[in-house]
């Protein structure tokens, strides 16, 4: 009697131990096929017209068959003209808004510490988030909004931080130091040329986004390079 009891209950732990291990299976499958699931499509954006008649837009490779624009100048992208400057401990206050969903706030605080490559990369995160959000939401316009701030703040980073071409030894070691920003407004920054390879605030995710609303770009050069600065 004892030994059926004791096989009894040996028998039940076993049964117990296999289900919560299949449990477990079936909780990292579902994780890994939502971690690997595709991209949800994406339609070609429309050029937005300006009171002037230019049209505005991220330049789009020949693959798209839409006409070529260039990254937008518009009110997404922060302005470091601001005259304000930022506290000292701007970065963790930056981070705890971020962290908090703060994201207007901490976009506010991120400006004041502009042209300042961490600025650049807290405004790439704020705006990956709302990015985020907008996929989420299957907001296609916003998606495309986003998107192409984030391209442009990644981009800029580029122009503003990165090191000069070898063949430019003479060139200053950070655009950052000479360059305000009326000289880089002026710029157009194509993504048919520039691409995305060579932009280090962009993630992998945001580089297949990139591909699969404007398809692929003629190249991959950092943004200084390509202007030659």
């Amino acid at each position: 009697m004892a030994v059926f009891l004791i096989l009894t209950a040996l028998l039940a732990a076993v049964a117990v131990i296999v289900f919560f291990l299949r449990r477990q299976q079936s909780r990292a499958t579902t994780k890994y096929a939502e971690r690997h699931q595709p991209l949800p499509p994406l339609q070609p954006p429309e050029l937005e017209t300006t009171e002037s008649g230019a049209k505005t837009g991220v330049k789009l490779g020949e693959k798209s068959g839409v006409k070529s624009g260039t990254v937008p100048k518009s009110g997404t992208v922060p302005d470091f003209t601001s005259t304000t400057a930022p506290p000292r401990d701007w970065l963790k206050q930056c981070q705890t808004l971020r962290s908090e969903g703060n994201l207007d706030e901490a976009m506010a605080l991120s400006e004041q510490a502009l042209p300042q490559l961490q600025a650049l990369e807290q405004q790439a995160l704020i705006l990956r988030a709302r990015l985020r959000r907008a996929r989420q939401l299957e907001d296609q316009q916003a998606t495309r909004r986003w998107l192409n701030a984030l391209y442009q703040v990644a981009a800029r980073a580029s122009c503003l931080h990165d090191a000069p071409p070898p063949d430019r030894p003479e060139a200053p070691r950070r655009m950052a130091d000479v360059m305000d920003r009326s000289e880089l407004d002026a710029m157009e920054l194509p993504y048919d040329e520039i691409g995305h390879e060579k932009l280090k605030l962009l993630g992998k995710t945001d580089r297949l986004l990139l591909e699969a609303l404007y398809g692929e770009p003629r190249r991959h050069v950092s943004a200084r390079e390509w202007l030659r600065l």
